[in-house]
């Protein structure tokens, strides 16, 4: 979400209770990319000059990330970018809205088709959320 690599040397914490993450400690730090991927159950301190954003996965685990100040600075120079891949993303939304509104929607499209459209439209809320994260921490 981010654009967080391994040059960032972004530190991420998962914070939980639960042992059972350790085991997957390599493929954690393959899949998000980052360098350090710290276990632990608090959070500990932030790195100098750099942003946390907290995400909560459930009630027994949440994901600290420090963002550095030049991945903010990266960021800020695609807000631009975010905001017009956020206005693309709205229309987008709102024609989907508009046609799963029509009257005779029901009556003609399948069932299947129907399940696709309320997941697009789930999807296109998920990206907008996203972008709106991100512009928030800018």
């Amino acid at each position: 979400m981010f654009n967080v690599t391994k040059k960032h040397n972004a530190l991420v914490q998962i914070v939980s209770l639960d042992s059972e993450y350790h085991g997957f400690k390599g493929i954690i730090e393959d899949l998000s990319k980052c360098n350090s991927i710290v276990f632990q159950d608090n959070i500990i301190n932030q790195q100098n000059g750099s942003i946390l954003v907290k995400d909560i996965l459930s009630n027994k685990v949440t994901i600290y990330l420090s963002i550095p100040e030049n991945l903010r600075t990266s960021l800020q120079m695609d807000q631009k970018k975010l905001e017009r891949q956020k206005e693309n993303l709205t229309k987008e939304l709102s024609k989907m809205n508009r046609m799963i509104s029509g009257s005779t929607y029901e009556l003609n499209v399948t069932l299947d088709v129907q399940k696709l459209h309320k997941k697009k439209v789930a999807v296109l809320e998920e990206k907008i959320a996203r972008i709106d994260y991100v512009l928030s921490i800018l």
